[in-house]
């Protein structure tokens, strides 16, 4: 979709601008600047003039057909001006009103329900209702329901920010109007969605980051599409999903009308993209902000090189870097001769460094040590502790202008300022560093934090990953459960082993079958009506005769019949006992909007103890499939814990990538499957499931 016409229009009208403070007069007043200012007209019924330009009665008087045309006026009045604009050929229009779907009245869900009618009959871009509007600051262009700070010089490059809420997109420009390139508050994202804008910013050369507040997507093919496309260009998409919790879900649906989802499945999603995921709108705008300021000048990899000015500072520094996965490798043998004869004697030479605030006050010692540390090929990242307060000490003054200076001459590695107390900060002082490339962190543990997104983000290979997803095309009311063997079939015809089965509906049937059988077996109820059968007294093992099968089938058949009476029985499964080996769980839950997701985690009973699992979108690949597994806490028990014999990794590896083929290719069909547990066995030895179930969607 191409957005020029709300971005990029060429001529815009306002309807009922006001010189009267409020959305008529911020919207007026912010055309005012743009560069379109000369083509900008004034509608208000009432008015001939309003901030000393001409008002126009209507859309019909205006000397021209505007592009885009910005709607101040209430919801009750918004759908009769749409009709004006789209029968005159106005291409976009911009609704801040709220009163639509997002109140919950079958009055608000009729007007919007015809708004979009009108915008579709007259192929009519649309951004909002119950938003503020959207900027361009790369083409000097707001239509934006207050100004929006336009810097003295277009910007070339910076962030695009994007979100459902407008005081939430209003407040990222605020924070940061010297970096933010475009901004889009979403509203209800009635015709034009948020994944249409994030995948506008994601084509955009201008746009250097993606910078997103997310209650709920709405096509998850164009979302697919953008964050894809955003990998592809190895541009950073930062993050912030609101809704995680039960009570955030619900306010999420009401205010924008967006469901929320459930947030693990989200979560999956984003990670399979490189998604750098936040928890806080700090952590969102902070982390926004650092990815602008580097504008793609990114670190190899996650080694620091710290100085701070205290050893407590130090101390922390350590446990945050322990804490994230950041590295402070020791100095190599050339950097500590240098940093050693530049700091006093007291003090000694290793990273994080506390050189003392002493020497600080010598500017050429200060920048010999600093060009050692950048000069060092073990680091990838320069880390120092400043807090650059309204009265700047000597040691910022020399650290500023030492970081200047090195920069020019481009001796500098990515470098990064983390203060440890919030203060209030020296605006200026941060400003120049951000001049030259060096971004201030959020205070301590999230600085810290930040550092690990972004060697997150440095470290992700598109390459490597399965940039898809298997979005269901139909949606389902109703699922039936397929029986214990029939299930184990289908997963058997993936390729994943099985133990000998066989069904017996009787017990004459039950003692033909095991003429074939080596004991021991186990018996377990077949019914499509119970699903746990251990709960149900379904299960009996270590079968050694004849005889005692015969009483286990008798058994299962009373106790099954107490637990349910109304249950399906069709008799018991016979099964070979297999030995046992390490207990993983493979399981797909097909989400209704993202496809099926496969979780792997430690099995049997732990699974709902620990609950240690991994969940990723289908399909997977191998690498994919091991990364799982290597992020588990259990994943020791599978390389050979305290001397143990290491477990065969590959063949759990590619059972996890033919189930995920399998629910992929049935996205359609297939509601869940739960292989658990799935024996694994030493190195070489394979892995076989001895349980399954297999959730398919009602076809009637």
């Amino acid at each position: 979709m191409n957005f020029d016409s709300l971005f990029r229009p060429k001529s815009m009208a306002i309807v009922g601008v006001s010189d009267k403070h409020g959305m008529g007069r911020g919207a007026a007043e912010g055309a005012l600047q743009s560069s379109i200012e000369k083509r900008v007209y004034f509608i208000n019924i009432k008015r001939d003039e309003v901030l000393g330009r001409r008002c126009y009665h209507s859309l019909s008087e205006l000397p021209e057909v505007v592009e885009t045309v910005i709607l101040c006026v209430n919801a009750n009045l918004i759908n009769s001006y749409l009709e004006e604009a789209g029968r005159l050929g106005v291409k976009a229009a911009i609704v801040y009103a709220s009163g639509f779907s997002e109140d919950g009245t079958e009055r608000g869900r009729e007007l919007e329900n015809d708004m979009k009618q009108i915008c579709n009959r007259y192929g009519m871009l649309l951004c909002g209702p119950n938003c503020v509007g959207l900027y361009n600051k790369v083409d000097r262009i707001s239509c934006y329901a207050t100004a929006p700070l336009f810097p003295e010089k277009n910007l070339e490059r910076g962030i695009g920010a994007v979100a459902h809420s407008g005081y939430i997109n209003s407040n990222l420009m605020r924070s940061m109007p010297e970096l933010c390139a475009y901004g889009v508050s979403v509203g209800n994202g009635t015709i034009c969605t948020l994944e249409q804008y994030m995948l506008y910013y994601a084509l955009n050369e201008h746009v250097s980051c993606i910078a997103a507040y997310v209650e709920g997507i709405k096509d998850v093919h164009i979302f697919e599409q953008a964050l894809r496309t955003a990998a592809e260009k190895h541009k950073p998409v930062v993050l912030l999903k609101s809704g995680r919790s039960a009570k955030g879900s619900v306010a999420a649906a009401s205010h924008t009308g967006n469901l929320a989802g459930d947030y693990k499945t989200f979560e999956a999603v984003l990670k399979r993209f490189g998604v750098v995921i936040c928890d806080s709108l700090e952590e969102l705008n902070s982390t926004a902000r650092m990815f602008a300021i580097l504008d793609g000048r990114l670190p190899k990899g996650r080694s620091i090189g710290a100085v701070n000015f205290s050893g407590g500072e130090n101390t922390i520094c350590a446990d945050f870097c322990e804490k994230y996965g950041l590295e402070l490798p020791a100095y190599s043998p050339d950097t500590h001769d240098v940093v050693k004869s530049l700091i006093p004697m007291f003090s000694t030479a290793r990273n994080p460094l506390d050189p003392t605030t002493e020497m600080f006050s010598e500017h050429d010692k200060v920048k010999a040590m600093f060009t050692a540390i950048a000069k060092d090929t073990a680091l990838d990242m320069f880390v120092l502790g400043l807090e650059l307060t309204q009265e700047l000490e000597t040691k910022d003054k020399t650290c500023l202008e030492v970081l200047e200076e090195m920069a020019a001459e481009h001796m500098l590695i990515p470098s990064f300022l983390i203060p440890s107390f919030e203060k209030t900060r020296n605006t200026e002082a941060v400003q120049r560093m951000q001049a030259v490339g060096i971004p201030m962190l959020a205070v301590g543990d999230l600085g810290y934090k930040m550092l690990r997104n972004l060697s997150d983000f440095v470290s992700f290979r598109p390459e490597e990953h399965t940039l898809s997803l298997a979005i269901p095309e139909y949606t389902h009311s109703g699922a039936v459960a397929l029986s214990e063997m029939d299930s184990k079939l289908e997963i058997n015809a993936t390729g994943i082993p099985i133990p000998k089965q066989a069904a017996a509906a009787n017990i004459e049937e039950l003692c033909e079958k095991l003429n074939s059988f080596e004991y021991p077996i186990v018996l377990k109820v077949d019914s499509p009506d119970i699903l746990h059968k251990t709960e149900a007294g379904g299960v009996v093992m270590n079968i050694t005769t004849e005889s005692d099968a015969v009483e286990a089938f008798q058994h299962i058949m009373s106790s099954c019949r107490s637990f349910k009476s109304d249950a399906k029985i069709n008799g018991v499964l016979a099964q070979e006992m297999i030995p046992r080996g390490i207990e993983i769980i493979i399981g797909i839950k097909n989400d209704i909007q993202y496809g099926p997701m496969i979780l792997c985690g430690l099995g049997g009973v732990f699974v709902e103890v620990f609950r240690d699992v991994a969940l990723s979108p289908c399909p997977v690949s191998l690498n994919e499939a091991k990364k799982m597994l290597s992020g588990l806490k259990a994943y020791k028990l599978l390389t050979g814990y305290r001397g143990a014999i290491p477990k065969d990794v590959d063949a759990l590896a590619q059972a996890m990538v033919a189930v995920s083929k399998y629910a992929a290719k049935n996205k359609d069909s297939v509601a869940e499957i739960d292989l658990n547990p799935v024996f694994v066995y030493d190195a070489g030895q394979g892995v076989k499931a001895a349980d399954a179930l297999i959730v398919k969607f009602d076809s009637q």
